[in-house]
């Protein structure tokens, strides 16, 4: 009985790995044959494609750098986000009334004039009090877009070019914390529309943070679809612009629909009203109720592991009971 229930582990993994594979082979044809049937190139298009679930990823040109547009304050908010989990904006013990400032603005005050209202201005204050541009460029590489130093073109040192390579480097510290970066995605998704990427025909939400600049479209987003993932895309207004990216994503999407065996109905989970009030402050200005969530989680994966006990020992009972009756 034992050998045959790893027979059937054994294979089931092997299926699955199979079936991986064939998903995989069949998504990575279809963009390539997308790609081809719309005259894209390495001088107007670049992708960068990462499933969270089966961790499969595709890329085309993902090395080549384009103007960003407002895109550009996605690893900005990044930072001051990731330092304000860290603790670097505390006010000390002797002046617990103090509040991190810049231009005379607190945290949340930029925050939401740089995302909600698109405030370029305040958006440009945040970058200048940490440096002068190279050095904040070299900054958020260094914590976010782990590229190489060495191959840091000037269009980025001294321009606002990013590579599909630098942004899902972004996309990705975004989703593996959370604990850091979900107020933030979700104020993103107050301030954005159903353009880009978002403009797809299926149902799943997707926040997604979109730019405009010399002719070139940036977007960059989470999907939640049946397997989330994660996209950063880059196409010219010539080349199809909006029309290129609402495309893809509906073909990425529809082909995880379909290996997934799940679709969507209306498109009414999209929708999002915006709201200002919805707006996230810092964790400094709400109740944290982490610990007691902690707790919870704890309780309730305490209440299966038991459960599971039980069962095994009653399982162990009844076997023996068999045995003992031959």
């Amino acid at each position: 009985m034992k050998r045959f229930l790893c027979i059937l582990l054994c294979l089931a993994v092997l299926c699955g790995q199979a079936f991986a594979v064939t998903t995989a082979d069949s998504l990575d044809k279809q963009v390539e044959d997308f790609i081809d049937d719309h005259d894209l190139n390495e001088t107007n298009f670049s992708y960068f494609f990462y499933n969270t679930f089966s961790k499969i990823s595709y890329s085309y040109n993902m090395n080549g750098f384009f103007p960003v547009g407002e895109v550009w304050t996605l690893p900005l908010n990044m930072y001051y986000y990731e330092q304000e989990a860290k603790g670097a904006y505390q006010a000390p013990v002797t002046d617990p009334d103090w509040k991190y400032t810049i231009g005379g603005m607190d945290l949340d005050q930029c925050r939401y004039r740089s995302i909600l209202e698109h405030d370029a201005e305040v958006s440009a204050q945040m970058r200048d009090n940490l440096g002068d541009l190279q050095q904040y460029k070299l900054l958020i590489n260094e914590r976010f877009g782990q590229l190489n130093p060495s191959t840091l073109p000037d269009s980025y040192l001294g321009g606002n070019a990013y590579s599909a390579a630098f942004l899902m480097n972004c996309l990705l510290a975004i989703y593996k914390h959370p604990e850091q970066f979900a107020d933030m995605m979700q104020n993103y998704g107050l301030a954005q529309e159903d353009n880009g990427i978002a403009s797809y025909s299926n149902a799943y939400h997707v926040t997604h943070v979109y730019g405009k600049e010399d002719g070139m479209i940036c977007d960059v987003g989470q999907i939640n679809a049946p397997e989330n993932y994660l996209l950063v895309v880059f196409v010219s207004e010539a080349a199809g612009g909006d029309e290129i990216l609402a495309e893809l994503n509906d073909l990425l999407c529809d082909t995880i629909e379909l290996e997934a065996g799940v679709f969507t109905g209306d498109d009414d989970t999209k929708t999002h009203a915006r709201s200002d009030s919805d707006f996230i402050v810092s964790s400094a200005d709400r109740n944290d109720h982490s610990e007691a969530i902690t707790w919870v989680l704890w309780a309730v994966g305490g209440a299966v592991v038991l459960l599971l006990i039980v069962g095994g020992i009653f399982w162990f009972i009844n076997r023996r009971r068999e045995y003992d009756s031959f």
